[in-house]
Parts: structure tokens; sequence; C-alpha cells
């Protein structure tokens, strides 16, 4: 006898093991969660590593036009005005557009670690062959009343101002607008971070929002020299992290 009506094996599986509407809903709606909390995660440590890469390329283009310009003109603690700087660093830098002493293609307007406005305050500006701005500003290290950081027998520094990304934003100490100084060490050239007596872990954090005035976040560029990373961005760094 052939026997006709026997279950299709196969739907009856498929019945089983189907997802329904409302489970495929759930688990987009899983899926999404978890994508907006960390998509903006991801893309925040692209943007840092971006701005580590740059900030390492502008401070060696910086310094090789340095070493070159001491040469000629001798070292910075020789330079009495931001116009020197200028003048004596422009001929060694690859530089797309020189905006001289004006403010046209730097940011007038930058944000603290903490996200506090505040200025900018250097005068002539160049706009490197890699997008970088360059700021340059006179600064005498005795106006602080201060040791200059890593630097020996100097006069004056030079403080110098790097916006890795031009006048987009942030505009952000110690995310993509550092301030370096053009100083000494050993008798060499040599680019360190500010040389002032703010230059440490009290002023590269966003915490304690109320130390630090205008330049919160400038000593950071001292970090990331000696480290090369920008971990200040997730926590706040210890004295004995700052010193090792």
């Amino acid at each position: 006898m052939i026997v006709t009506n026997i279950p299709n094996l196969s739907t009856k599986v498929q019945r089983y093991t189907a997802f329904t509407l409302a489970e495929v809903l759930i688990t987009l709606g899983i899926i999404g969660v978890v994508a907006a909390m960390t998509i903006p995660i991801l893309m925040a440590n692209y943007q840092e590593k971006q701005y580590l890469t740059q900030f390492k390329e502008t401070y060696s283009m910086l310094s090789q036009a340095y070493t070159m310009s001491s040469q000629d003109n001798g070292t910075a603690q020789l330079w009495t005005s931001s116009q020197d700087a200028y003048d004596n660093m422009k001929p060694y830098l690859k530089v797309s557009k020189d905006c001289g002493y004006a403010t046209s293609c730097g940011a007038p307007n930058v944000l603290t670690l903490n996200g506090a406005a505040t200025h900018g305050g250097i005068r002539y500006h160049l706009v490197l062959v890699n997008g970088a701005t360059v700021g340059f500003g006179g600064m005498s290290t005795n106006d602080w009343g201060a040791t200059p950081i890593l630097s020996d027998n100097n006069v004056n520094n030079v403080s110098i101002s790097v916006d890795l990304n031009g006048i987009k934003p942030p505009n952000q100490f110690g995310y993509d607008f550092f301030l370096l100084a053009l100083s000494t060490k050993n008798q060499s050239p040599v680019i360190t971070g500010p040389p002032m007596w703010w230059a440490n872990e009290n002023v590269c954090k966003k915490s304690d929002a109320g130390s630090g005035g205008w330049y919160r976040g400038g000593s950071c560029s001292t970090w990331v020299i000696k480290h090369g990373n920008m971990d200040y961005m997730h926590r706040d760094l210890n004295a004995t992290e700052w010193a090792n």
C-alpha cells in the first residue's frame, strides 16, 4: 500500500527553527544598542590614533627644521622675539601657506582639556604641507620665574603652538592642539613641552577644572613626547607616572 499523507519533514524543521518577527526585531534592537555604545568609542580611538600619528610627524618636521636652523642662527635662547622664530624656522619647513602676522589660518579660540573655552595667544602662523598649523610666540622663562623644562642655560624659550588639523574642530589642548618650546638640552637644540612652572601632571588632567586656568592641557605635549600616547584623555595621570 502506498502512503501519500506522510508529513513534509523539511517543512516541520523549518517551522520549528525559523525566527519569529518578534525575535528578529529584538535581536536587531540589541545589535543597535551595542553598536550605539561601541561605534563612538571605536571612532574616538581611531581619531586619537590619527592625532598621535600627526603629532609625531609634525614634531619630527619641527625638530629637523630647528636643528638645521640652529646651525645658521643659533638656538632659541639667542632669538629675542616671535618674529625671530618665524624668520629663522620658516626656510627649513615645508610650508603650504604663510599667514604671517594673522590669525586667519589659526583658530582664534581653543578649548582646554576639560572643554572650557579659552584663547590661543600665538602670533605668526604657518600651515605645513601635512595640514598642521604652527604658531610662533616669544616667551621668556624669567617672566614665569621658573627653570625651563629639559633645558640648560636658556635665557629665552620660544613658545610655539601646533594645531594638527588647522582651524577644524575640536581645537582642544592635548587632543589636536599642543604647546611646545624651542629649547636646548646639553647645548643642543631640542623641542620640549612648554617651559613653564605648570608643565606637569596637574595641568594635564580633565578633573580639577579650577586649577590650571586657560592653559588646562597645555602640558600634555610633554607627556606625548615622552610616552607616545594620550592616556590623559581617559584617566587622570598621577605624579609617579609623570616622573617615570
